[in-house]
């Protein structure tokens, strides 16, 4: 039986690749990145990638209270950097 949410699920995956890209060459205190963090960390959940997630949510988390996040955002990239297509 074919899976319904591949399609969107590689899209999904596309997404995670591009946004990879687009907070390497963001500043943390750039708008964009608690954008592109807070939409992670939704979807991801919603695809089965809880770990990603949990990431995203936790560095949305430090940026919005301004604490240090430099490990948090470490860890995000790290966890974009390995998600694939199941």
């Amino acid at each position: 039986m074919e899976d319904p949410f591949a399609p969107l699920r590689a899209k999904f995956v596309a997404r995670c690749r591009s946004d990879a890209g687009r907070l390497r060459a963001l500043a943390q205190s750039d708008p964009a990145t608690i954008d592109i963090v807070h939409r992670l960390s939704g979807s991801a959940g919603t695809f089965g990638y809880a770990e990603l997630s949990k990431g995203a949510e936790a560095l949305e988390d430090a940026l919005r209270d301004g604490r240090p996040a430099r490990n948090a955002w470490a860890r995000l990239l790290e966890l974009l950097d390995g998600v694939q297509e199941d």
